[in-house]
């Protein structure tokens, strides 16, 4: 949500997508024989806003459905094969719970406890890369991975009354994230007839901006602010059970996590009726929890 104070890119996603291809098609040169899959399911998701006191403005939280698309190399479970590549591209949708407070250039129609919901729908896509050392006697093997990735996405705040019956008016805002990554790998952690992949490792944006649609709400012109980067963390673990035969398909099991994590936007003036307001992106906690079933081809 954005906050407002009383006072005196559609190309970038298409340049990103773009970048994340390239980054790919070398890799895929080089070694052309890859697998492909599919996989969908659910994600828990929480957002929290928070001042610079630490004080959560507002919370959203509740699941959105995802399917993904994704390729990697043939040797993906053959310890002995040195390079590595993933690359995938998902989208995802759904309503979760908005808890919050009224924002207006009217104080006494602003921080009022507010009930709504957000829809959400984005999409996101990655590339990694890495390279793998087998050890413990070559059961088992540690990558290292880095890659890129950009998710794009919309949040739609509803309308809502507030605690005192005001009518509140939603606002939808469009967001385009730019990110790396750095991971550590590890291939066969578990001894098991389960082929087992987890990957851990740190995310970092390059570059975050996002796009206020406020001129549906009364203000002279759309906004777009720029959230500053800051890390957070993500995992994954891959699981798929032994081939059966000469079955060239397979069933994939993927838990994960991902975060993201924005610090607080300069603020920036817009008009409201003959005034200048001015608005900015608080400080941003995004957590994800996912499940994903699918198959390999």
């Amino acid at each position: 949500m954005i906050f407002i104070l009383r006072g005196s890119h559609s190309k970038a996603w298409r340049a990103s997508l773009i970048f994340v291809i390239t980054m790919t098609s070398p890799l895929c040169a080089a070694a052309p024989a890859v697998t492909v899959g599919l996989s969908g399911g659910l994600e828990s998701f929480r957002l929290k806003e928070i001042d610079n006191s630490g004080t959560r403005l507002l919370s959203e939280t509740g699941y959105r459905y995802v399917t993904t698309a994704f390729l990697d190399n043939v040797g993906k479970y053959d310890l002995q094969t040195p390079l590595l590549y993933h690359a995938e591209v998902s989208a995802y949708w759904g309503q979760v719970d908005y808890d919050g407070k009224s924002q207006s250039v009217d104080p006494a129609q602003s921080n009022l406890p507010l009930s709504s919901q957000t829809d959400y729908q984005g999409a996101r896509g990655e590339a990694m890369a890495g390279y793998r050392f087998p050890v413990a006697g070559g059961i088992r093997a540690i990558e290292l991975l880095g890659g890129v990735g950009i998710d794009v996405w919309s949040r739609s705040i509803h309308s809502a009354t507030a605690s005192n019956g005001t009518l509140v008016s939603g606002i939808k805002e469009i967001y385009n994230a730019y990110y790396g990554k750095a991971a550590l790998g590890l291939s066969n952690l578990f001894t098991s007839t389960w082929r087992n992949h987890v990957e851990f490792g740190v995310k970092m944006p390059f570059s975050i901006s996002e796009k206020i649609n406020l001129s549906k709400v009364g203000y002279d012109s759309d906004l777009t602010v720029y959230p500053g980067n800051r890390y957070s963390l993500f995992a994954k673990l891959l699981l798929e059970p032994p081939a059966k035969g000469n079955k060239s398909g397979n069933m994939v099991i993927k838990l994960y996590y991902d975060g993201l994590r924005f610090d607080p936007s300069k603020s920036k003036a817009v008009g409201h009726n003959g005034s200048l307001v001015y608005v900015w992106q608080p400080e941003t906690h995004i957590d994800i929890f996912g499940l994903q079933l699918g198959y390999r081809f």
